[in-house]
């Protein structure tokens, strides 16, 4: 069956652990005070956009369904009940969960290849292949239900979102035009920033995804701006300009 949709793509707020640039995996880590303010002004800016949702699905770690339910919340739909998703949580890196950066690339070097990684962890090939298959499914559901012109929020962690960016470029040719991509790469989202898919699935099964905005954060204003600690090496980095995928740093996207 015929399907259009959308997928809104989220990814969690603050947390003090991304101030202190710790390796977060699944820990359970709650949003500090400006993820909540994150949150909240994203839940927002989706009230002024008039945005309505058919499902949202969230990874069951505590930061990203905290953010979803404060999301909601200030959107004005308390009520809606997001659906907690396994298959959305940040990539397992093993013995890395709970170092910072610093303390893992002194344990582990700078060379590391994404196959050496800590004993333990989950392979990036397998974050990438774990989060295509989330969404194949998604995909699948949406036609069964006939939900023509749905919107779907997915709620999730920096790292994982890039391994499905970079899953729906290889699997189904996802194109980003260079104007979404100002740093000349796939970077990663700040706090809260949002990409919104457009998905189309034919009779024929074929399905042709494109790009409507990528890892935008223009809820986010005054003391609330991103700052960039993903890696410590980026030092400040201006927002949609983060990104270089070296051996190390895809072995180290466990959530930032």
């Amino acid at each position: 069956m015929a399907v259009s949709f959308y997928v809104r793509l989220v990814r969690h707020g603050e947390t003090d652990a991304n101030v202190r640039r710790v390796v977060e995996s699944h820990t359970p880590t709650p949003l500090n005070e400006v993820g909540r303010r994150q949150a909240d002004a994203l839940g927002a800016a989706w009230r002024a956009e008039g945005v309505s949702f058919h499902r949202v699905l969230s990874s069951d770690t505590t930061r990203a369904m905290e953010t979803c339910q404060r999301a909601l919340a200030a959107a004005g739909r308390p009520a809606a009940q997001p659906q907690p998703e396994p298959m959305l949580r940040e990539r397992d890196v093993g013995q890395m969960a709970g170092l910072t950066y610093d303390e893992a690339r002194r344990r582990w070097g700078d060379s590391q290849e994404a196959d050496h990684c800590p004993a333990g962890s989950e392979l990036p090939a397998a974050a990438r292949l774990r989060a295509g298959r989330f969404f194949d499914r998604l995909v699948d559901e949406l036609a069964a239900e006939g939900c023509d012109g749905a919107e779907v929020a997915v709620f999730s962690h920096a790292g994982l979102l890039h391994f499905l960016l970079q899953q729906l470029q290889q699997q189904h040719r996802l194109q980003l035009s260079a104007a979404l991509l100002p740093a000349g790469e796939l970077h990663f989202c700040h706090n809260t920033g949002q990409t919104r898919l457009h998905g189309r699935r034919g009779s024929d099964g074929e399905l042709a995804i494109s790009c409507e905005f990528l890892h935008r954060d223009d809820h986010l204003t005054g003391d609330l701006a991103p700052t960039v600690y993903l890696m410590p090496s980026l030092g400040k980095i201006p927002r949609d300009s983060v990104g270089v995928d070296k051996p190390f740093e895809e072995c180290m996207a466990g959530d930032a």
